[in-house]
């Protein structure tokens, strides 16, 4: 089988069927603008899909007064129209890719996304002549570091956004629904592995968590659109439970992390003390350049955004 070839392609008829096949093993294609990429770069060969974006209800948005509940193949475009997504999450739809890509990539597509690297994602005869990195069976990054951990980057900017808002998914299998934090859905090691997703991803939920003035985020590309996040972080203010309780803040960080994660305390705390943030973002962000721009310059400009976001009412 020639490197980039798909193994099997079955369109789903109806949920159970789809999730049967996430089970045996099928990977779910909706809009497929990370997926089919993937593919043709050799880094899936042979992997059987199975499309589901036919199927209604996973392509629905839905609010109660509580909670906002999104459908997984619901597409950015339409997300970011939508009368009842929030402002701030229709903006993060509209600042990922480009019009045309968007019209096909979906939420969960964006969230479930695979790490990248600029030794990763190259053609199977480039990453061939170069040699193989930990994530293409190869022993060592390519991208420098620690030769056993790879340091590819996660480059959600809507992950980050809703790792802020505290979001939930649903994922569906053959013995029922289960739900998880967002946050647990990703690793926190460097593990060169793709993400494990417990079933089939069906919807994305929001809860109204009490935060204040919604969810400011910031991105750094080097386009507006097309390029994927060098920098991508998200800031939510919690409304203190009582006068006598300070307000917390959660802050979210996708690229240039491998995988999104809420930044610690010691960070998030709410004290407005910036002087030593580029010295903590240090022990947290990779010591290697996996993108466009080197690690001291991606710390620097991760304070200047964090507190752009933090400061902006």
């Amino acid at each position: 089988m020639k490197p980039g070839a798909i193994g099997n392609l079955v369109v789903a008829t109806d949920l159970a069927e789809a999730v049967g096949l996430v089970e045996e093993g099928f990977l779910p294609l909706a809009g497929g603008t990370d997926l089919i990429p993937r593919c043709t770069l050799g880094l899936l060969d042979g992997v059987s899909l199975v499309h589901i974006s036919g199927i209604p209800e996973i392509a629905m948005v839905a609010c109660d007064g509580e909670t906002l509940s999104l459908g997984s193949a619901v597409t950015l475009a339409d997300l970011s129209v939508h009368p009842s997504v929030p402002a701030w999450l229709r903006a993060a739809c509209l600042r990922v890719a480009s019009a045309g890509i968007r019209t096909a990539a979906t939420l969960g597509g964006n969230l479930l996304q695979a790490p990248r690297c600029r030794f990763l994602n190259r053609p199977f005869f480039w990453r061939s002549a170069h040699g193989a990195c930990l994530r293409t069976g190869g022993a060592i990054c390519r991208a420098g570091g620690d030769a056993d951990e790879c340091h590819a980057s996660q480059r959600s900017l809507l992950a980050a956004v809703l790792l802020a808002a505290d979001a939930r998914l649903e994922f569906l299998t053959s013995r029922g629904p289960t739900t998880i934090t967002l946050e647990s859905l990703y690793p926190r090691d460097l593990a060169p592995a793709d993400l494990q997703a417990p079933g089939l991803l069906s919807r994305v939920i929001i809860p109204n968590s009490g935060s204040k003035g919604g969810i400011r985020w910031e991105v750094l590309t080097r386009r507006t659109s097309i390029d994927y996040p060098e920098i991508a972080l998200a800031v939510a203010e919690i409304s203190p439970v009582s006068k006598h309780t300070p307000p917390a803040r959660r802050i979210a960080v996708s690229a240039p992390l491998p995988w999104p994660r809420l930044l610690p305390p010691t960070i998030s705390d709410s004290s407005g003390d910036f002087t030593d943030l580029e010295e903590a973002l240090t022990t947290i962000f990779p010591s290697v350049q996996t993108g466009l721009y080197d690690p001291a310059y991606l710390r620097h400009a991760a304070a200047v955004l964090l507190q752009r976001a933090v400061r902006r009412s």
